[in-house]
């Protein structure tokens, strides 16, 4: 039986340099089977958009009822700054924290001209995925919910567009203060990190027009997910790296600390531990032996996404939640 949500702990363990190639084929791997399972029953999981789920962070159906088990969870009541992915499936979560009168946090989508122009495929296998990342141009959106017009739909702010539009775009210089350009790539400005605590004081951008805002300690972060398992606090993304780097961008500059909370929403088939002993499963890990030969025959969801083999310490992060639309149960965090 499907289980609903499930409060597990962050789990990160070490790796050594001759693990990257291992655990990049294995992440590909039950990346791919996920995928190839949602697509197999995209009338029940999927939304229309888009037309494939493959490479992506699946915009699952249900995205809503997750969103709203999540926001009745004490981690996110209790938070007053959320950070949250920009894809498409979490919109509702951002939604969720708007309507909740909380800072939302979120950043401007990557892509892969972006990893391209100044860092690296997190699935490579050649080391550190966030070698060569270039912080200063990662746009971050704020949006604080009391400085929105009067009226204005939460639907429409919570958009990629929305939030380009409503919401206050920042990037973080170096520590020592160094000047920075906003997204519109002229504007010169200065940020500055508060040593007292440890957030950055940034000027408005010239075309928001609002007062200079200090960036609050992030509570509670929400990524998108590819799979995940409640028995390791495993999550996989769509492969980038993209949150990992937002996330480090985040905890270098102690925004997150060990009292920031992680959560996911997704649908319950990407919930990998309910695969074991099913016919796709066995067939799954047929093929798995071919592309990764290490991985046990007899290998349960626990064994393949597995923190040892499949995190990586230096940027790798687990979950502390993680709610799809069917209900909720919880567990004391490891």
């Amino acid at each position: 039986k499907l289980q609903f949500l499930y409060l597990i702990g962050t789990i990160s363990m070490p790796s050594g340099p001759g693990d990257d190639a291992r655990r990049a084929a294995l992440k590909r791997e039950a990346r791919g089977f996920v995928w190839s399972v949602l697509e197999a029953h995209r009338e029940e999981a999927l939304e229309a958009y888009p037309p494939r789920c493959v490479d992506k962070i699946p915009n699952f159906k249900g995205a809503r009822a997750a969103a709203a088990r999540l926001a009745a969870e004490d981690a996110f009541r209790e938070a007053a700054c959320v950070k949250v992915n920009p894809s498409l499936a979490q919109q509702p979560v951002r939604k969720a924290v708007l309507e909740a009168g909380k800072v939302l946090l979120s950043t401007m989508p990557m892509t892969d001209a972006f990893l391209e122009e100044g860092g690296r495929d997190d699935d490579d296998g050649a080391g550190d995925g966030l070698a060569g990342f270039d912080e200063a141009r990662l746009v971050f959106y704020l949006i604080d919910p009391s400085t929105l017009p009067f009226a204005v739909s939460l639907d429409r702010v919570v958009t990629k567009k929305g939030m380009a539009l409503y919401g206050v775009p920042f990037v973080f210089a170096a520590p020592d203060h160094a000047d920075i350009c906003y997204p519109d790539g002229i504007t010169p400005c200065r940020a500055a990190v508060d040593a007292a605590t440890g957030a950055v004081v940034l000027p408005s951008s010239p075309r928001v027009g609002l007062a200079p805002v200090c960036v609050p300690h992030v509570d509670l972060v929400v990524f998108g997910a590819t799979c995940v398992s409640r028995a390791t606090g495993v999550r996989l993304g769509k492969g980038k790296g993209f949150a990992e780097r937002e996330y480090s961008v985040l905890n270098n500059r102690q925004l997150i600390t060990a009292r920031t909370a992680t959560a996911t929403t997704c649908h319950a088939l990407q919930v990998m531990d309910d695969w074991g002993g099913l016919p796709q499963w066995r067939s799954f890990t047929e093929r798995l032996r071919g592309a990764c030969p290490w991985v046990e025959a007899d290998a349960t969801p626990a064994d393949v996404l597995n923190p040892e083999r499949l995190m990586d310490a230096r940027h790798d992060v687990g979950v502390d939640v993680i709610a799809t639309p069917l209900g909720v149960a919880s567990a004391c965090r490891a």
